[in-house]
């Protein structure tokens, strides 16, 4: 084998890893009834993050559009939540002491912020400052609906970017609840995500009509099928997630989490010879 030839294609593999914005978090729910978010962060920028314990009490103030003054609040809910840029408390992952989680993913194809308007100085919340927010104001999903309905989020300039980055937020509470918030085209839409799964674009529901494509796949092996003068079985394990997409667009990661993870609920068990029901 030409070692050089494998150290190539593996240098080709790092750089292309390197320029991925390909972000995933999902859902999972423990036997005793603990919900778990993790996410990846496969993301090309070094963005040179800390991990923040912000307390009780801390008082936040985001700047609105024309360095005017925005919204201001001081933290209900503590939280831990990694930053970028060293800027304390940014996070844009995150998770506090009610037990809500915050995660921030790549999102480009439609982003556009609100527009603040004449006298909406007062409840113009920057971008980069939505983390920080919801992890400090609020307990619940349905808590954060609300909350939104009263700011106008705008999107703020981050120097070390030199943009204002297209992001889409995934917020998990203790009680199982999820939902999405995506900003197209101006407008704030907010999708209840019973899934628990987001990836990057395309938007929320697309991904869900999307997944109406692998509503067939299974843990379970495929059955023998009767062909004419013949029955031929599964060629071995996993014949029932056939067609399970492995590539690393947004739309076949949102499929994968999806499936694996509807899998991944115990209804079946393997006695030595048969699957049977549990």
């Amino acid at each position: 084998m030409n070692i050089n030839k494998v150290f190539l294609g593996l240098l080709v593999c790092v750089l292309l890893m390197s320029m991925a914005s390909a972000c995933t978090v999902f859902k999972v729910t423990a036997k005793d009834g603990a919900i778990i978010s993790p996410r990846t962060m496969e993301f090309g920028t070094d963005l040179k993050s800390s991990v923040d314990v912000v307390p009780r009490g801390m008082a936040f103030e985001s700047p609105a559009p024309d360095n005017k003054a925005g919204i201001k609040w001081n933290v209900k809910y503590g939280y831990v939540g990694i930053d970028a840029f060293g800027q304390f408390g940014m996070a844009l992952d995150g998770l506090n002491e009610a037990g809500l989680a915050y995660s921030a993913l790549w999102y480009e194809t439609d982003t556009k912020w609100q527009e603040v308007g004449p006298g909406e100085d007062s409840i113009a919340l920057a971008h980069i400052l939505l983390g920080p927010w919801i992890l400090g104001n609020f307990a619940t999903v349905d808590e954060v609906k609300e909350g939104l309905k009263k700011v106008k989020v705008w999107g703020a300039m981050i120097p070390e970017m030199g943009m204002a980055p297209p992001l889409h937020t995934a917020i998990y509470d203790a009680q199982g609840g999820c939902i999405v918030i995506e900003y197209d085209y101006g407008q704030m839409h907010v999708y209840d995500n019973p899934i628990g799964v987001m990836t990057n674009a395309p938007n929320f529901p697309w991904q869900v009509t999307n997944l109406r494509n692998y509503v067939g796949m299974s843990p379970e092996p495929a059955i023998p099928h009767n062909y004419p003068g013949m029955d031929l079985k599964h060629t071995g394990h996993g014949s029932g997630m056939l067609g399970l997409p492995g590539d690393i667009t947004p739309p076949s990661r949102f499929v994968k989490m999806a499936v694996l993870i509807c899998g991944s609920i115990p209804k079946y068990a393997y006695d030595g010879y048969n699957l049977v029901t549990v």
